[in-house]
């Protein structure tokens, strides 16, 4: 079951997302199986089984900053540790803003 983040935080040189950890405390995120893609509610990362949305006040962000830290934090530890921290391929970003803006556009043109 994909986990989605708890909470994003917004960074001078990128974005923190933090991740609950699942039960079996076995994720993994292995950085070459990262993708950016774009749904119907909008931008995302994916990170393994982790999805990690990027909201439209985000995307310009990112563009200028495409370093992503994920944090898998669990309530019973009070000190957590980086999971891993990504750059995110540039073009990605710009190709998935372009789709879902282009997917906005088209449905504020849609007949109701």
């Amino acid at each position: 079951m994909a986990s989605l983040a708890l909470k994003c935080l917004k960074m001078p040189d990128g974005l923190i997302f933090l991740v609950p950890e699942q039960d079996d405390g076995q994720q993994k995120i292995i950085a070459s199986a990262v993708q950016v893609a774009v749904n119907d509610v909008g931008v995302y990362i994916r990170a393994e089984d982790i999805i990690l949305p990027i909201f439209d006040e985000l995307l310009t962000h990112i563009l200028k900053n495409p370093n992503v830290q994920v944090w898998i934090v669990a309530e019973g530890r009070f000190v957590e540790e980086n999971s891993i921290t990504l750059e995110l391929d540039r073009d990605a970003i710009l190709e998935a803003k372009g789709v879902w803006e282009y997917r906005k556009s088209r449905a504020a043109k849609a007949p109701a």
